[in-house]
């Protein structure tokens, strides 16, 4: 799913939709005493990170632009914690994600 194909996308977009790739593929292999309490709110709150980047990138005038990356930071926070929270208590290690995530932070005010 690419916004324009004319131009290359924003990297915000870009790394939020690996991250919902990656969160929905991730989520699906959990083990049904985990999937409720983490799969769910994981998989929501990706796609509600890639849906105010979208609504951010479509602004046409900055403050149509600023109220959805105000409200895209802390869904990304979020997500970190909860990743953070399942891998600690499933014992999975994901630094590679936790990297991404912090990219996704990196690209929503650099």
């Amino acid at each position: 799913m690419e916004l324009n194909k004319k131009r290359e996308n924003p990297p915000i977009y870009t790394v939020l939709s690996e991250i919902v790739g990656w969160t929905l593929d991730r989520t699906a292999d959990f083990p049904k005493s985990r999937r409720f309490t983490f799969g769910q709110r994981l998989d929501g709150l990706s796609l509600d990170a890639l849906q105010f980047a979208v609504k951010a990138i479509r602004g046409r005038q900055r403050p149509a632009k600023a109220k959805p990356l105000h409200e895209l930071d802390p869904v990304l926070e979020q997500l970190r914690v909860l990743w953070r929270s399942f891998i600690l208590q499933a014992g999975r290690k994901s630094r590679r994600f936790i990297l991404r995530m912090q990219k996704a932070g990196n690209s929503l005010f650099g």
